[in-house]
């Protein structure tokens, strides 16, 4: 999986797509791009480890490490679910870093899709 990259930019990592205005942190679901929705679902079939950076408000940014478990459709709005369980709406994503699993971390999975990441 260390040679894993995106199809669109063939680098480990994904910009979010332009647009979405972060300055006005509590306005309406911006749709974002089907090529980018598809490079996270590429993400989650293939069970890559990543690192998720997002705006956690409007002046505040976050990430999480983990798998992408779940993209999903809730009230006409998109979220990606990590394997943390973290929700993110697909418009307040800013990266996606695609980790090198075999360096970086070690993770059992469940049968629930559940995974505990241990870093070494």
């Amino acid at each position: 999986m260390s040679d894993s990259l995106f199809s669109s930019n063939r680098s480990k990592i994904l910009m979010a797509p332009k647009g979405v205005n972060h300055s006005e942190f509590d306005s309406p679901y911006v749709p974002v791009d089907c090529d980018f929705t598809d490079e996270l679902e590429y993400v989650a079939v293939k069970k890559i480890l990543v690192e998720i950076k997002f705006d956690k408000t409007a002046t505040q940014e976050n990430s999480v490490i983990g798998y992408i478990v779940d993209i999903y459709t809730f009230q006409k709005e998109e979220y990606v679910k990590v394997s943390d369980g973290t929700t993110i709406r697909l418009d307040r994503l800013v990266q996606i870093k695609i980790l090198d699993q075999k360096k970086q971390t070690e993770s059992h999975c469940n049968i629930n899709g559940a995974c505990q990441i241990k870093h070494r």
